[in-house]
């Protein structure tokens, strides 16, 4: 019975078994499919093929990333604004109490949170976590220290069209 050598063909482009494996398999030589497979360049076709199949893949998983860091930011501003809410209560609570003053201790503890809380926001909205003294330009964000959405999208968009 003759060897199917494109079944062949296609087993090992596609898959990740190796010639002896393969030969093994289909039942032919493993000498005679190795000189084919070389004739033939299905090392080349092989390796395209992966290539291509990790930058579809690469393309998908970075299709849902600008969606998910963007809910898990949004997520931790909505922390770091209830954040700063809690501290400004405990605050104004202990300005309210006739006499209640708090402990050096205690406004350590509130000067950290809002501290944290300040710093998860900045973060969250992408500028610079760092009190840099810089105001930005008008319409531009304050040292950014990561890539905006649309600006991902939009290059990816490039890209893809490149393809």
């Amino acid at each position: 019975m003759a060897a199917d050598w494109t079944a062949i063909r296609l087993a090992y482009v596609n898959g990740g078994m190796s010639m002896r494996q393969l030969a093994e398999r289909f039942d032919v030589k493993a000498a005679g499919l190795m000189k084919r497979a070389a004739k033939e360049g299905w090392e080349a076709e092989r390796q395209q093929n992966s290539a291509k199949v990790s930058n579809a893949a690469q393309l998908l998983i970075n299709e849902e990333r600008p969606n998910e860091l963007a809910a898990f930011n949004q997520g931790d501003l909505q922390i770091s604004k209830a954040l700063r809410s809690m501290v400004a209560k405990q605050i104004t609570s202990a300005q309210q109490e006739s006499g209640a003053r708090l402990s050096a201790t205690d406004l350590r503890a509130l000067a950290s949170a809002a501290e944290v809380a300040q710093r998860m926001g900045r973060l969250a909205l992408g500028a610079n976590t760092e009190n840099v003294g810089h105001a930005g330009i008008a319409g531009q964000p304050i040292e950014v220290t990561n890539i905006p959405v649309e600006a991902y999208l939009q290059a990816r968009a490039k890209v893809v069209d490149a393809y």
